[in-house]
């Protein structure tokens, strides 16, 4: 009599095997995509454009909102600002007007600091790499164009008026300067 052997058993064992492979591979792949392979991050988070006109403002100004800091200011001009938090800076954001968004940049960089956080103070016009409390560097005079509200004290840099001088004459130019100035020395605490 012959004997036959079964190789089911077998087969349940290659189809578990392949199973248990292919999970892994899906599992090691969806690893791979959602953390070491992760696209690099855009540079902005959020730009907003809550410019409002009201009557507790002087005649001309307007009020823009910065929702992530929690603070309002206005400016004078026909200008309409937006604004662009960086991801990769919090405390930074840059003001925009016109073609300054179509251009990629913005006509001036506006930082905030906390009360007891340092910086390097040749960031901020001083003369050497040396760490100065936001405080320090608010009394120090080196920052032409500053304001505190609340906690934080904020300073203007670069303030470009517009990315390309073939677009706007000397006179717009200085205006958009102005009013650049004018939303940093105004900022307060949102209510």
């Amino acid at each position: 009599m012959k004997t036959r052997t079964s190789e089911q058993g077998s087969a349940h064992l290659i189809i578990i095997i392949v199973l248990i492979v292919a999970l892994v591979g899906t599992l090691g792949f969806v690893f791979w995509q959602n953390f070491v392979n992760k696209p690099a991050e855009k540079s902005t988070t959020s730009t907003s454009q809550q410019t409002e006109i009201n009557s507790d403002l002087p005649s001309g100004s307007k009020a823009l909102t910065v929702s992530e800091w929690a603070v309002k200011s206005s400016y004078g001009g026909e200008l309409v600002f937006g604004y662009t938090v960086f991801a990769n800076d919090p405390n930074a954001l840059l003001l925009t007007s016109g073609d300054s968004v179509a251009c990629g940049q913005g006509i001036g960089t506006v930082y905030r600091l906390k009360s007891g956080e340092k910086a390097a103070s040749s960031f901020f016009g001083g003369t050497n790499d040396e760490e100065m409390t936001a405080k320090d560097i608010y009394t120090s005079g080196n920052v032409s164009t500053q304001s505190k509200a609340g906690d934080y004290y904020y300073f203007l840099k670069d303030a470009s008026g517009t990315c390309s001088s073939d677009t706007v004459t000397a006179m717009e130019r200085s205006g958009l300067i102005q009013a650049t100035k004018d939303f940093v020395e105004s900022i307060a605490l949102a209510n």
